[in-house]
């Protein structure tokens, strides 16, 4: 079949588990289509690889212990190659579920996100967008798309991530692009962050933007390694301006989230707030001096 009859066959194709073909580009889809059938013939295995675990999934649902099946580190076990496989299951195909509890099928939704996303494979950029631009509203489903996206750290993800984080899937889209480690993203994150909503919200913005700055992350270095500094120092400002704004969980995550950035400037940071601060906020702002002295991240 060649390229034009391929891409025409997509109106054919049944919806993958998170998305149609159909919201892709077209030139996007017949790419990915005809990827998809080339590595179909090159490497059977990778995808007879995914069907079996796939087969599965009604099983380790059945023994789950929480509200979903473990199935993330499982999916990433199968490789870099598995890329194909499980964006064909996202966006072209869905496996069969016959009988499937709801759990188990929202289980491995949400696992192929994540493991798909972990590969940091710029191919899968475009389904990503495509889900993030969707009518889904799925808390789950938009925080882990947005990781997705985040850790490719392209621009075209930075400007998808922050349109985003304007519409009513905010919370969810902020909640996940701090794993990607940009400039903008890291400010975005730190307005957010002075400006929440709730403890609840705080707290979730605080691991986002920890995500963001996260030290030993930084340590392996990447393509936009020049912006270090400026999201680890907007990180560590947010984190400690969060720490002394709230009093309850919200200040233990800030904590520990400083510890993760462990930014070469907190011990100032922390000095100068020291010298506006009331008795009870001074006492806690020490404390938070003495952890940090000791890092346990380090």
């Amino acid at each position: 079949m060649n390229g034009t009859l391929l891409f025409l066959a997509l109106g054919a194709l049944p919806q993958g588990l998170v998305l149609s073909p159909r919201a892709l580009p077209p030139a996007v889809a017949q790419r990915l289509t005809l990827d998809i059938a080339a590595a179909k013939s090159a490497a059977p295995a990778t995808f007879s690889g995914l069907q079996a675990l796939i087969a599965q999934v009604p099983r380790l649902d059945a023994q789950k212990r929480g509200d979903l099946p473990t199935l993330t580190p499982r999916l990433s076990r199968l490789g870099p190659d598995a890329l194909l496989p499980m964006l064909e299951a996202i966006a072209f195909q869905a496996p069969a579920r016959a009988a499937w509890t709801e759990s188990a099928e929202r289980g491995l939704r949400l696992s192929l996100i994540e493991a798909a996303g972990m590969l940091r494979d710029a191919r899968a950029e475009p389904v990503f967008l495509a889900i993030l631009a969707s009518d889904e509203r799925d808390f789950a489903t938009l925080q882990l798309t947005a990781e997705a996206l985040g850790r490719l750290e392209s621009d075209t993800a930075v400007n998808a991530l922050l349109a985003a984080a304007t519409t009513d899937k905010r919370d969810a889209v902020l909640a996940g692009m701090g794993q990607c480690r940009r400039a903008r993203i890291a400010d975005a994150l730190a307005i957010a962050l002075d400006g929440a909503r709730s403890p609840a919200q705080a707290k979730s913005l605080v691991r986002s933007l920890a995500h963001a700055g996260n030290a030993a992350a930084w340590k392996l270095g990447g393509p936009y390694a020049d912006e270090a500094r400026a999201v680890r120092a907007t990180a560590a400002e947010a984190l400690l301006r969060a720490f002394i704004a709230y009093d309850d969980e919200a200040r233990d995550a800030a904590s520990n989230g400083l510890m993760v950035v462990d930014d070469a400037e907190t011990p100032i940071l922390i000095a100068r707030a020291r010298v506006l601060a009331d008795a009870a906020t001074a006492a806690a702002l020490d404390e938070l001096a003495q952890r940090f002295a000791r890092n346990p991240t380090r």
